[in-house]
C-alpha cells in the first residue's frame, strides 16, 4: 500500500502545481501590478516588484504540500512555463530582430495568454519588455522560494538525477535573453535618459472620450462634421496618435470610452501599412510610405491614397564642442550605415561617433 501512495502523491503535487503555474501565479502577479502601478511607479518597475509576490508564495507552497522527492517532479511543474516562455521570446527577439513592432511579437503575447493583462499593459505603455519580466522573474522567485521552503523544512531530494541538463537549460536561455536584449538596447535602438528625449507616451492619457485625465485637445466650437454610424477604423504613428484620437473625440458621435476601441488602434506606422493593406483598418495617421509599402500594397491590388497633413524635419544635433558643424546627407546616411564611425573621418577630432536615434 505504501509503495503506491507515492506516486499517486507526486501525481496530485504535479497536477496542482501546474495549474498554480500557468494559472494561479499569473492572476496573483497581474493583479499584484495592477495594484502596485496606482502608485506612480513606472509600470516595468511595477511589474517587477509585483512578481516578487512568487517568492513567499513558494515558500508557503514547499509547506502546505508533500513534496515529491525526484527533482523532476518537484520543480518541472514550475520550470516548463519559464522555459516555455524564454524560448518563445528568444525565437520572438530572433525572427524580429529586436524590433517589438513586428507582427512576431503579437502573436508571443497571444502564446503566453494567462499573462493577457500583462501584455495590455505592454501594448498600451510600449514596454514590451514587461511580457517577458513578468514570467521570468515570477517563476524564478516561486522556484527559489519553493528550494528555501524545502531545505529548511528539510525535505531534500532523493533523485536528483537530470537536474543538471534542466538547469543548464534554463541558465542557456537566461544568458540567451540577456544578450538578445543586450544586442537591441546596443544596436537597435539607443535609450539613454541623459542623452535622449524619451518620447514614450501613455495612449490611457490621450483616450477618446475619457472623462478623467485626458490630455486630448478638445474644439473651441462644434466640429462640422459628424460620423454618426459606419465609423472609420483609424490607426497610425504613436506621435500622431493624440492627433487622430482627438479627430475621433470631435467627430465620432454615439460612441464612448467603451464602445470606441474597435475604430482606433496605435500599431505603430510599419504595422499600421500591414493592417491597412490587409483591411484591419481604413484609415491612418503616418509618414509616407516607403517603396516596400508601396510593393506590398500593389501585390495586393491596391493603390495607397496618401492626403497630406503636416510636414516634419530630420535635425541632427551634435555636442557644442564638437568642431563639425555641417555634414552632407551622404555623409549622415554613412554614419547610420555604419561606413563612417569616426568624427576624425568627417573633419572632426578622434572620437567614436556614437549614433543615436529615436526609440
Amino acid at each position: 500500500m505504501g509503495s503506491q501512495e507515492k506516486p499517486v502523491g507526486n501525481k496530485r503535487y504535479i497536477i496542482e502545481t501546474s495549474l498554480m503555474a500557468i494559472v494561479g501565479l499569473p492572476i496573483l502577479m497581474q493583479v499584484a501590478v495592477f495594484t502596485i502601478v496606482q502608485l506612480s511607479l513606472s509600470e516595468l518597475l511595477a511589474s517587477a516588484l509585483a512578481s516578487l509576490i512568487t517568492l513567499p508564495i513558494g515558500y508557503l507552497w514547499a509547506k502546505k504540500n508533500n513534496l515529491p522527492s525526484s527533482f523532476f517532479a518537484r520543480y518541472l511543474p514550475v520550470l516548463i512555463p519559464l522555459i516555455y516562455c524564454l524560448l518563445l521570446w528568444s525565437l520572438a527577439m530572433f525572427i524580429g530582430k529586436g524590433d517589438f513592432t513586428h507582427s512576431v511579437f503579437e502573436y508571443f503575447m497571444l502564446l503566453i495568454f494567462p499573462f493577457l493583462g500583462t501584455s495590455l499593459i505592454a501594448i498600451f505603455t510600449g514596454q514590451l519588455w514587461i511580457t517577458i519580466l513578468m514570467p521570468l522573474v515570477g517563476y524564478l522567485c516561486f522556484a527559489l522560494g519553493l528550494a528555501i521552503g524545502t531545505k529548511k523544512l528539510g525535505k531534500n531530494m532523493n533523485v536528483t538525477r537530470g537536474r543538471l541538463p534542466v538547469l543548464g537549460l534554463c541558465s542557456a536561455l537566461l544568458i540567451l535573453t540577456a544578450c538578445q536584449g543586450y544586442q537591441r538596447e546596443t544596436h537597435l535602438v539607443t535609450e539613454n535618459s541623459a542623452l535622449t528625449v524619451n518620447e514614450t507616451i501613455s495612449l490611457w492619457d490621450y483616450a477618446p472620450f475619457k472623462k478623467e485625465g485626458s490630455r486630448l485637445t478638445a474644439l473651441s466650437s462644434p466640429a462640422t462634421i459628424n460620423i454618426d454610424n459606419e465609423w472609420p477604423r483609424v490607426d497610425g504613428a504613436t506621435a500622431a496618435y493624440p492627433i487622430y484620437a482627438s479627430a475621433v473625440q470631435a467627430l465620432y458621435q454615439g460612441l464612448d470610452y467603451n464602445s470606441v476601441d474597435p475604430y482606433i488602434a496605435s500599431r505603430r506606422t510599419p504595422e499600421a501599412y500591414k493592417a491597412l493593406i490587409a483591411g484591419k483598418t481604413d484609415l491612418i495617421f503616418a509618414a509616407q510610405p516607403s517603396e516596400q509599402q508601396k510593393k506590398l500594397a500593389a501585390e495586393n491590388g491596391l493603390t495607397l491614397t496618401m492626403v497630406p497633413l503636416a510636414q516634419e524635419a530630420f535635425v541632427f544635433i551634435a555636442n557644442k564642442d564638437n568642431p563639425v558643424k555641417n555634414l552632407s546627407v551622404e555623409q549622415i546616411r554613412a554614419i547610420y550605415a555604419g561606413q563612417i564611425n569616426n568624427w576624425q573621418e568627417v573633419g572632426g577630432e578622434n572620437w567614436d561617433i556614437i549614433g543615436y536615434q529615436r526609440p
